[in-house]
């Protein structure tokens, strides 16, 4: 933490870390996937990191966001046609589950996690059908 900006220097970042959250939330709704997860990647998840370093405390009250953030955007892969990203995916899951405060998102991130196994199953035999024929 710079000496003599200590709130102001973490409250920049926490102002950061909302707009980028913001930003990839509404490419996320725009179906704009792949700009949505090179915001996450390149923006929010750095914010959240140099946040959770200059101000622990601060950070605490975008746990939550992040974890909802990131819980969306994995099943979004399956939906956007990309079943073959499973590693994202579940990076992007177990980062949910990490950030999640509140100790119902964990449960909700897991029966999510759950639910993209079954397309991702489903689409493996389907390749291995065409691959057959």
């Amino acid at each position: 933490m710079r000496h003599g900006m200590g709130g102001e220097y973490s409250q920049g970042f926490s102002v950061r870390l909302t707009r980028a959250r913001a930003q990839a939330r509404e490419q996320l709704n725009d179906t704009e996937l792949v700009r949505a997860l090179r915001t996450v990647r390149n923006e929010v998840l750095p914010l959240a990191d140099k946040l959770r370093q200059s101000a622990p405390e601060t950070f605490e009250a975008h746990r939550d966001a992040l974890a909802v953030l990131l819980n969306d955007c994995a099943p979004a892969l399956i939906d956007a046609g990309r079943p073959g990203e499973r590693p994202v995916i579940q990076q992007l899951f177990r980062g949910a589950v990490g950030y999640a405060k509140d100790p119902v998102l964990p449960e909700v991130i897991k029966a999510n996690q759950q639910g993209v196994h079954i397309p991702q199953r489903a689409n493996r035999r389907i390749q291995m059908l065409v691959d057959v024929i």
